[in-house]
């Protein structure tokens, strides 16, 4: 299993060196940018029920209103902070 992983690492390490990712002051920040519209644009686009309402717009956050009844634990933004941690840190 590791073998895979490590592989996978490597090309995707290649894949941003390629795009100027990985080298200089500011790479886990664009890393990070990076991984958070990708996985931004994938989540708006399936738009899962517990985090979009019918209409397509986003649901609220339940931390910021505990008392609407439509409120989600996990907003859509939070998978996109999950995509840039994963890019601009782990990788």
């Amino acid at each position: 299993m590791s073998g895979f992983y490590d592989k996978f690492i490597d090309g995707a390490e290649l894949w941003l060196d390629k795009f100027g990712l990985m080298t200089g002051s500011w790479a886990t920040l664009k890393r990070f940018a990076i991984g958070f519209a990708l996985a931004s644009f994938i989540v708006t686009q399936f738009k899962p029920g517990f985090m979009f309402m019918q209409d397509g717009s986003a649901r609220p956050w339940m931390l910021i209103e505990p008392e609407n009844p439509q409120a989600t634990p996990m907003t859509w933004y939070i998978f996109g902070a999950i995509g840039g941690l994963i890019l601009g840190v782990l990788i």
